[in-house]
């Protein structure tokens, strides 16, 4: 994260695009190369430092922020392919079929955590079932599965039961998720309506 401030300080004094985007993606992989390098993680740290970078931007803005949006945007489009192809490639779907106990408990804990979370941080009916909805699990989870040394004994069933997590709830909670939203948005519009 200590890198934040020197990019911070060369976005400040630049308005090509093109620099603010090699500068981002210098921090990410600088970030990731010294996590890396003290046996942290990598995705984190990245991460850590993206958002240690976008707290000084508020007060000084980046000149081309759309452009920067645009790249990552991309970018991370790009690696969630990757990733969910390396993912295919690694898993074998059999393997969770003959997990079934591993696979239900884990998908269940997931799910049952989301929307305690959801009960206990949001406090109308409407956010609480958009929280809980939204709450899919994507590539952040699998590439950290990936991640993990081959030499760790569980290292084949934590893959098994992060993959079908992700895949268990961008099915049953991606699928419908735009009609939930769609259906509160309309009720939270009307009721705004009603009481304006």
């Amino acid at each position: 994260m200590e890198y934040s401030v020197p990019i911070w300080a060369a976005l400040a004094v630049t308005e090509a695009s093109e620099y603010e985007v090699t500068a981002t993606v210098a921090l990410a992989h600088a970030s990731y190369l010294l996590a890396d390098l003290l046996h942290l993680s990598g995705i984190f740290a990245s991460s850590a430092a993206a958002i240690a970078l976008r707290t000084p931007l508020r007060h000084v803005p980046m000149a081309n922020r759309n452009d920067v949006d645009a790249f990552w945007n991309a970018a991370a489009y790009m690696a969630n392919a990757v990733l969910f192809l390396a993912a295919g490639i690694l898993i074998s779907p059999e393997r969770v079929l003959h997990e079934p106990l591993l696979v239900a408990i884990t998908v269940l804990a997931v799910v049952s955590a989301r929307a305690i979370m959801a009960v206990l941080v949001v406090p109308d009916t409407p956010g609480r079932v958009t929280v809980f909805m939204a709450g899919m699990r994507g590539a952040l989870p699998l590439a950290l599965a990936i991640a993990l040394p081959a030499t760790l004994i569980s290292r084949p069933q934590i893959l098994d039961a992060v993959f079908a997590t992700v895949m268990a709830t961008l099915v049953i909670q991606g699928i419908p998720l735009k009609s939930v939203v769609q259906r509160y948005y309309g009720a939270l519009t009307s009721v705004g309506a009603n009481t304006a």
